[in-house]
C-alpha cells in the first residue's frame, strides 16, 4: 500500500496531524532530542515555530539573499543577434553580397516580465538520520533565498514541502507534499524559515504525519524503528525547480557556500532572471 496525502495548505496538515493523538505507540515526534538532530526540545515547541515562524532560520538566509538582492533584474534573459565579423553562424544572404559583417553573434538582453512568469519550488524534506543539521539548514536557506530573489524579481512562487518514504515492511510508503505558499500570496518569511531551514520541519513534523497514518507501524513510525526508507530521486509534483531528499552528507551544493550561491546563480538564470555584475 501507498499512500499519497497531498495537503492544500499547514492547516490541513495541522488537521490531519492531529490523528497521530489516537495512535498508541510512543511518538519520536513528542520526545525524540538528539544533538544535531532536533532543534527543539519537544513537539510543543516545534509547533510554536511550525505556526508562527522560526526566526532563528530566517537570519541564517539573511546573508544569502542580501548577497544579491541590488543585483536583481526583473527582467528575462532573451537571446538575440547581430551582425558582426566574426560570430557562431553567418546569414547567407550577407554572404553573398560580399559584406563583411555576414555573420551573427547570440547576444542575451533583458526583456521586461514584471509579474508576468510563475514559479513552482518543491522540496523533499525527506533525510537519512546521518545527514546533519547543518547540511539540512544550509539546503533549506538556500532555497528560501531563491524564493525572496525570485519574489523581488516579479515572479510569483508557489512553494511546496514532502516527503517519499518506503516503510520498513515491503510494499507499504508514504508519498505527501503541502502547499506552503501560492502564487500571489503574501511571502511568509518567518514561516517559510521553519518548514525549508529547520530540521524538525521533517523530523518532528512529517514524523507526526507518518504517525497519524493508517499505516504507521508498516512505515516503521516508532522510536528506533527509523521512520521508513528515504526515496531521494522524488520530489513534490508539478514543480519547476525539485530537490531531492537526501540519503547521506556526501560533498554537494550544500557543504560550502560558495557551492550553495552557486547553485542560487543556477536557477536564477535558469528561471531567466538578470544578475547584474557584484
Amino acid at each position: 500500500m501507498i499512500l499519497e496525502l497531498n495537503f492544500p495548505s499547514l492547516s490541513a496538515l495541522f488537521a490531519y496531524s492531529e490523528q497521530a493523538k489516537g495512535n498508541p505507540q510512543p511518538k519520536a515526534s513528542e520526545r525524540l532530542k538528539r544533538s544535531d538532530f532536533n532543534a527543539f526540545q519537544d513537539w510543543k515547541a516545534c509547533e510554536t515555530a511550525a505556526l508562527q515562524g522560526w526566526p532563528e532560520g530566517l537570519a541564517k538566509v539573511k546573508a544569502l539573499s542580501e548577497a544579491y538582492v541590488s543585483r536583481v533584474g526583473s527582467g528575462m534573459l532573451k537571446e538575440t543577434f547581430t551582425p558582426a565579423e566574426t560570430g557562431l553562424f553567418f546569414d547567407v544572404g550577407l554572404v553573398l553580397t560580399g559584406q563583411p559583417e555576414a555573420w551573427l553573434q547570440v547576444v542575451e538582453t533583458e526583456e521586461e516580465t514584471k509579474g508576468g512568469k510563475l514559479v513552482t519550488i518543491g522540496l523533499n524534506c525527506s533525510v537519512s538520520a546521518i545527514v546533519p543539521a547543518s547540511i539540512i539548514r544550509q539546503r533549506g536557506a538556500a532555497v528560501l533565498a531563491l524564493v525572496q530573489l525570485l519574489e523581488a524579481s516579479g515572479r510569483s512562487v508557489c512553494v511546496k514541502a514532502g516527503i517519499a518514504l518506503n516503510g520498513l515492511e515491503e510494499g507499504f510508503g508514504l508519498r505527501s507534499s503541502v502547499v506552503l505558499k501560492g502564487f500571489g500570496e503574501a511571502l511568509d518569511e518567518d514561516k517559510l524559515a521553519f518548514w525549508l531551514v529547520c530540521e524538525d520541519a521533517f523530523r518532528r513534523c512529517w514524523f507526526r504525519i507518518m504517525e497519524a497514518t493508517p499505516i504507521w507501524k508498516q512505515l516503521g513510525a516508532d522510536e528506533g524503528q527509523g521512520y521508513g526508507k528515504v526515496i531521494q530521486d522524488w520530489t513534490p509534483p508539478e514543480t519547476d525547480i525539485g530537490l531531492k531528499g537526501m540519503r547521506s552528507s556526501e560533498t554537494n551544493a550544500w557543504t560550502t557556500e560558495a557551492a550553495t550561491k552557486a547553485w542560487i546563480e543556477e536557477q536564477l538564470k535558469a528561471q531567466g532572471v538578470a544578475l547584474a555584475e557584484a
